[in-house]
């Protein structure tokens, strides 16, 4: 039988002869002795433990790798007091006689063994894994006391030092959703007024304010989605795209200049700070007269070195910004399949960025979800409760226009909002 020390680091297939004493035991290869208790089987399985105040050593030989969790286990230590700081594994060769035996037994008791020993050794492959445990620290108030008084008699406060990381590399996103220009509201029936005027006076506002807010940022461009029900209706009835019968403040004609003036002015706005970039999104209120107001657009800054408008009539639209990817649409009918979409439509651009997001409209308030590294966000609305949502109970959303300050490395900076 050959027993192993359980402290020599030296090879383990010169572990002979370890001397037995009542209170420890001593190697003779390594000469190191051993308090603890040890026991160990012939084929050169065991376990030691040796424990001071302030550490435990564990050193375990078994023919299967052992856990930290089963070791711990074994010796039922307790986490909350001692912490591993060491953990070491090593592999080496036991030994074990060739034999094995035979009980025949009657009535509960042994009437005759048999013994079958072939007089040779077996190798037996063994795992030794070494735990080094240390108690863990509590501050105590003595301890907490001292270090309060040395900090205070040597604590300088520190300076604010400004970085002007955030003021460049950076885009703008002016994403003003729902705006239902065209809609009526009677405040007695729904709470709140709402007409063309209205709206007009609260979609220059938000820009102005966004503006305000960031007069300290250069942006190397402005992203402005036009459409995501920009118009309330989109017929000459005054209906949905779809048909929906809805109440509006103004004949189509009308309403149709108002938007396309109110969207010259903001551009002009936002033009003033950096270049615009304009792209079309389809509501399920305004397909076609949104994507006729962009035409328009389109047309009036065709000779424009500072804006750009996209006459793109697909339903989702992808902008790549340094390592960001946002995209856009109206959620109103592809919401389930938002989460796919941006993997597939923008396959490439999705491998070359790191941060991802999808902004949606349709619902008039905020909801932000992420899935599988895309966060999905639903934007606000400035519009106010008609007499069908007031009817449906659909009313207290916060009446807000979102804008968003990218990053080119480090993502979204910046959620400005713009209450009313």
């Amino acid at each position: 039988m050959i027993i192993l020390c359980p402290r020599c680091e030296s090879s383990n297939a010169s572990h002979r002869g370890i001397r037995h004493g009542k209170q420890r035991l001593q190697c003779q290869e390594c000469g190191k002795y051993y308090n603890g208790e040890i026991e160990f089987k012939e084929d050169g399985e065991g376990s030691t433990l040796e424990e001071s105040d302030n550490f435990i050593n564990i050193i375990c030989s078994s023919k299967r790798m052992l856990t930290k969790e089963d070791v711990l286990a074994q010796f039922k230590i307790d986490t909350n007091i001692w912490e591993i700081e060491k953990w070491k594994v090593k592999t080496s060769e036991g030994y074990r006689k060739d034999r094995s035996v035979e009980w025949d037994v009657s009535g509960g008791s042994v009437i005759h063994g048999k013994v079958r020993d072939t007089g040779k050794m077996l190798v037996v492959p063994l795992y030794h894994v070494e735990v080094r445990l240390i108690k863990r620290t509590v501050p105590s108030i003595e301890n907490i006391s001292k270090d309060f008084e040395k900090l205070q008699l040597n604590y300088k406060h520190p300076e604010f030092k400004y970085s002007n990381l955030n003021l460049r590399d950076n885009m703008l996103e002016v994403s003003i959703a729902d705006l239902h220009m065209g809609k009526l509201a009677w405040g007695k029936e729904s709470g709140e007024d709402y007409d063309s005027k209205i709206a007009r006076q609260r979609f220059i506002g938000a820009i102005n304010d966004i503006l305000s807010r960031n007069k300290d940022t250069k942006f190397e461009k402005i992203l402005f989605p036009v459409g995501n029900d920009l118009l309330n209706s989109d017929t000459v009835s005054g209906t949905t795209t779809k048909g929906t019968q809805l109440t509006n403040d103004s004949r189509w004609q009308k309403l149709f200049f108002d938007v396309v003036h109110a969207l010259i002015e903001a551009i002009d706005i936002l033009s003033s700070t950096a270049p615009v970039n304009v792209f079309w999104i389809p509501g399920n209120h305004d397909t076609m007269s949104s994507y006729y107001a962009v035409n328009y657009l389109f047309a009036w800054y065709k000779d424009s070195k500072c804006v750009t408008i996209d006459i793109n009539p697909t339903p989702r639209k992808y902008i790549e910004f340094g390592k960001c990817l946002i995209g856009f649409s109206h959620g109103s009918g592809d919401s389930k399949r938002i989460p796919q979409l941006m993997q597939v439509e923008a396959r490439e651009a999705w491998g070359r960025t790191l941060w991802h997001e999808f902004h949606l409209g349709d619902l008039h308030h905020e909801i932000v979800t992420e899935n599988g590294g895309l966060i999905i966000r639903r934007l606000s609305s400035l519009t106010s409760t008609d007499d069908w949502h007031a009817s449906m109970g659909f009313i207290g959303a916060i009446r807000k226009a979102q804008a968003f300050v990218w990053n080119k490395e480090r993502g979204l900076l910046q959620i400005i909002n713009s209450p009313i």
